[in-house]
């Protein structure tokens, strides 16, 4: 590739960057900004509100339910936790469908922050992915394993293993 078009790429690249970095779009993995979650969409895809635009926003680190009275649940439970409540967004990417992908931390009224997709674990709504199972000092593992303890959500159709 010749010098002159990498140094073209490379500056489509930074514009494009700066330009989500204006209208405060997260530009890269770990970039973070506040909102709110304004609807969901999907078991595992909410709508993240900014003051710039909304974001489609795949949770990061969890698996939806196949079965589709689990998924209405985790939707619900989604609604139910996350809709109207302020919360901050950290990319750590997009899927190959060029969806963002993130952590949802809610504020919770309390002071406490929650991770949205810790909660969805918790309550048997969403299964760890496999690459997020060690994730914030093993909490994922630990959350799934109570949810299968007390055979909550996707657990309670399913076997033991």
């Amino acid at each position: 590739m010749s010098r002159y078009r990498t140094l073209s790429y490379r500056f489509v690249i930074a514009a494009l960057a700066a330009i989500a970095a204006a209208v405060g779009m997260p530009a890269s993995a770990g970039d973070a900004t506040y909102g709110t979650v304004a609807a969901v969409k999907s078991a595992n895809t909410v709508i993240f509100k900014h003051d710039s635009g909304s974001y489609d926003v795949r949770v990061a680190g969890v698996v939806a339910p196949a079965r589709k009275a689990d998924a209405d649940k985790a939707r619900r439970l989604i609604a139910d936790m996350a809709v109207g409540q302020r919360a901050q967004f950290r990319l750590d990417g997009r899927n190959a469908q060029g969806v963002m992908v993130g952590k949802i931390y809610l504020d919770d009224s309390s002071g406490k922050v929650r991770d949205l997709g810790l909660e969805m674990v918790r309550a048997g709504l969403a299964t760890p992915a496999r690459e997020y199972r060690g994730y914030k000092y093993d909490q994922m593992n630990a959350a799934m394993t109570e949810a299968r303890s007390k055979k909550a959500g996707v657990w309670s159709a399913a076997p033991q293993r």
